[in-house]
């Protein structure tokens, strides 16, 4: 984003929409690893070590 607002290559209405696109996206991408890890039980989530 920041290369084609610094050569004036989008607008700033473009720059928010597609900055609220990657953020869309990466919600989706986000929510479909949560919800394969969950259909699989959340595999190695006790073999993990707990934080101090």
């Amino acid at each position: 984003f920041n290369l084609l607002d610094a050569r004036g290559a989008i607008s700033v209405t473009e720059r928010a929409a597609y900055i609220a696109r990657v953020r869309n996206l990466a919600r989706a991408v986000a929510r479909a690893y949560h919800d394969a890890r969950e259909r699989l039980g959340f595999p190695m989530l006790e073999a993990m070590p707990h934080a101090a």
